[in-house]
Order: C-alpha cells, then structure tokens, then sequence
C-alpha cells in the first residue's frame, strides 16, 4: 500500500515538473517576445522624435501641424542638384561649388590685388 502511494506521488511530482517546465519555457519566451517588441517600439519612437526635430520627410507620417509644411523637403536641393542651386546663392559661394583650379586661371579668391609684390 506505502510503495503504491509513494508511486503515485511520484508519478504526479513529474507531471508537475513537466507542467512547471513548460510554463517557465512560455514565460520565458514571452519575455523575449515582449523585449522584441519594446525594442521595436523604442526605435519607432526615437525614429519619429528626431524626423520631428530635424524635419526630415517621412513619407508614410500625415504632416504634423507643429512645425512648417513638409512639402519643401523632397525638393530640397541635395549637392550634387544643380538645377536647385542656381536660386540658391549661399551655396553658389561655397568653395565646393567653383571650378578647380586651373594655372592659366587661379580661383577667385587666390587672385593676389598686386601683382608683382
């Protein structure tokens, strides 16, 4: 009678264990789920904050009314957009933005005012 409890007993204890073992897998990988999650949420939110304050275009985002329209920002003129440049005049004088130098013609700003000295 007293093996056939402790059996019994025994037999109940692994399926507990078995029980227990499984539910702590699930937590443990539900927390793994949630940190996943948390991380994506985080990064979409650091991503939206800097486009906010540094006005980047962000497509699939509906204009936010706080700060000017965002419609300017795709024709925005990139370096290499000449097209743009010719309205924008502060970048015009950007030393970038001048020929290279040639020998027969130095650049603008090279020219010495006496020559000879």
């Amino acid at each position: 009678e007293i093996m056939r409890v402790k059996e019994y007993n025994m037999k109940v204890a692994a399926e507990r264990k078995k029980v227990e073992q499984k539910q702590r897998s699930n937590m443990y990988h539900q927390a793994r789920l949630e940190a996943e999650l948390n991380k994506k949420r985080h990064l979409e939110q650091e991503r939206k904050a800097a486009n906010q304050i540094f006005g980047y275009y962000d497509e699939d985002q509906p204009k936010s009314s706080n700060r000017p329209s965002t419609s300017g920002h795709k024709r925005q003129d990139k370096a290499g957009d000449l097209s743009n440049n010719k309205k924008n005049i502060q970048y015009q004088k950007k030393a970038y933005n001048r020929e290279p130098m040639r020998s027969d013609r130095p650049a603008s700003g090279m020219i010495s005012k006496h020559p000879g000295s």
